[in-house]
């Protein structure tokens, strides 16, 4: 075997590795730790990515759904609520199914319809493209990291990132609705939900910064790394052959060498 590789003991005559061979197992050793780690925050940055997402998903939806978003205030001090899509009349104590006609003690005079409150259509279609963008954005990146390649990747993620902090802070135009001008309107559960949905997709976008490469990348690098630690162990053992045979070839050289002298000799004293 190459010295390179073993040596011999002074005192025992054992081969034992030399101390390149143990300086590259080292390296190499040293070299896979590393990949590892990075391999292992990658997971769970990906991990976190798809908690968040989910966990944002539900919120959002929990806010769109929400009777409370707003806390309504009537003139008896019986508190309701309304959201995008629900009412909860001071007056009552459940929510309508959907929003329709009410009125107010503050102003007798007046009544708001929501259907025809264009600041509360605006919050509405906010909150129902955040959850449209938030799906789109999931499913991309499942896509990606699970099937196959995703043409546009970064600009749809991008997109839906942006889009989805945009159209949620539309549902914020909640309290420039004409129901806080006709009841007085206070922090409500359902905002609680909107901002714990904003910090959430924050979260999650961020980490899609440190997510593992895309599955096609991951089978071509993994193709990659195997192919080159073939064609290492090919050119090793080459290595090891060519040290091991070549002392052998070279004696059997010698030995035909001789032979053939010998045998030359042998001829010219019969010949004499």
């Amino acid at each position: 075997m190459s010295s390179a590789i073993t040596a011999k003991d002074s005192n025992t005559g054992i081969a034992r590795p030399s101390m390149a061979a143990f300086r590259s197992t080292t390296v190499q050793t040293e070299r896979d730790e590393q990949i590892n780690a990075e391999e292992w925050k990658q997971l769970m940055a990906e991990f976190c990515v798809f908690v968040c997402s989910f966990i944002a998903i539900v919120l959002n939806a929990i806010a769109v759904a929400s009777c409370r978003m707003l806390v309504l205030e009537g003139g008896q001090f019986i508190q309701g609520g309304f959201g995008l899509f629900l009412l909860q009349p001071p007056d009552t104590p459940t929510c309508r199914g959907t929003l329709s006609a009410v009125t107010s003690e503050r102003f007798p005079d007046f009544v708001w319809d929501p259907r025809s409150d264009e600041v509360l259509k605006f919050a509405q279609a906010g909150g129902l493209l955040a959850l449209i963008l938030g799906v789109i954005l999931v499913i991309n990146i499942t896509i990606r990291q699970f099937c196959k390649e995703v043409r546009f990747y970064k600009l749809i993620l991008y997109l839906c990132a942006t889009g989805i902090q945009v159209t949620l802070g539309w549902v914020h135009l909640i309290w420039w609705s004409k129901g806080c001008d006709f009841f007085y309107c206070s922090y409500g559960g359902g905002i609680t939900f909107l901002i714990l949905s904003h910090i959430f997709w924050f979260v999650a976008c961020l980490f899609t910064r440190y997510m593992r490469p895309s599955k096609v990348e991951r089978k071509n690098v993994a193709l990659s790394h195997y192919t080159s630690q073939l064609r290492l162990q090919l050119k090793e053992r080459q290595k090891r052959y060519e040290m091991e045979y070549l002392p052998v070839g070279v004696s059997l050289l010698i030995m035909s060498l001789l032979i053939f002298l010998a045998l030359r000799n042998i001829n010219e004293d019969e010949d004499a």
